[in-house]
């Protein structure tokens, strides 16, 4: 199952590189000096997940451009560091653990699923917080409440659907709020349909009552 290839040792060695792109990475690196704890990793995901939805209750009250650019750089950062998660647990750290001799294993299935759940709401609202800061940046002001944004963005994600970006910003950014929401329905598969779809099979059976 595990035998190498070529192209399998390439993408382990871009997918490597890229998952130091990533705020964990400098936290694990300059705060945790390497050593990562699943209480951690727990913490670190709520965290997250609250600040995402937090942003966009930020960006609909203080609509300034210097909070608009920190929340579009910090929450565009967040969403390339869980697909490369996602995509190195899938593919890569099995194959890295076989390569070092050693057995790979998770935690708890279910403690897994519940990450992804949370990933899944936080990738939804930092779509919505980039949705929200275009409009910001090209209209001076947003047109719409913020759960019309949250809302817009859930049914692309999770609908694969991006004809709600001609709802969210008229004019010049149009072209752009298309192309967000092409890589919101490319992160939606891989969070759902590859990601999610995979660990959902390790949950434990349930038996009937006789």
């Amino acid at each position: 199952m595990w035998e190498g290839s070529f192209i399998v040792d390439l993408w382990e060695r871009i997918f490597r590189a890229l998952s130091k792109i990533s705020w964990f990475y400098l936290v694990k690196r300059f705060y945790l000096r390497g050593k990562v704890t699943h209480d951690f990793v727990d913490k670190w995901v709520l965290a997250n997940t609250v600040l995402s939805i937090l942003g966009i209750l930020v960006l609909y009250l203080i609509p300034s451009r210097w909070v608009v650019y920190s929340f579009i750089v910090y929450g565009s950062i967040r969403i390339f560091e869980v697909i490369v998660y996602q995509v190195n647990v899938l593919l890569f750290d099995p194959y890295r653990a076989y390569r070092a001799g050693k057995e790979y294993s998770i935690k708890s299935p279910i403690r897994t699923v519940i990450l992804l759940l949370h990933n899944l709401l936080e990738i939804i609202a930092w779509y919505a917080v980039v949705y929200m800061g275009i409009a910001i940046l090209n209209n001076g002001a947003l047109t719409h409440g913020p759960a019309f944004y949250f809302m817009g963005s859930a049914l692309c994600m999770t609908t694969f659907d991006p004809s709600i970006s001609s709802e969210i910003a008229p004019g010049t950014a149009l072209s752009i709020i298309k192309t967000v929401a092409f890589f919101e329905v490319e992160t939606g598969i891989i969070m759902t349909v590859i990601s999610l779809a995979r660990f959902l099979g390790l949950l434990p059976d349930v038996s009937p009552k006789s």
